[in-house]
């Protein structure tokens, strides 16, 4: 990332750190990284990795999909070919606390 001098005298005037800085910035451009491979090459590993290193968020979307996935399947909500989408979004819903 370049850091122009107005980020300078922002980093400055809040007076924290560099990875703090990054990440204000990050959230209001909402910068995303995705890394894409073929399964068990690393991704994930790397993925870690790269945001503990640049003071990032690591989000597994993986696990993510897996346990939605799990959680139709277990409630009934997925067959072969659909999912009930508005059934899963209810569910959701009153699960939240």
């Amino acid at each position: 990332m370049r850091i122009n001098s107005l980020s300078v005298l922002l980093l400055k005037i809040l007076g924290c750190n560099k990875n703090l800085f990054y990440n204000i910035i990050l959230l209001m451009h909402k910068i995303i990284v995705a890394i894409d491979g073929f399964s068990s090459c690393g991704k994930s590993t790397m993925a870690k990795e790269l945001a503990l290193e640049v003071g990032y968020i690591y989000v597994d979307s993986g696990a993510m999909y897996r346990a939605v996935s799990l959680f139709c399947i277990q409630s009934g909500l997925m067959t072969d070919s659909e999912i009930k989408v508005g059934e899963l979004e209810k569910k959701i819903e009153s699960s939240k606390y």
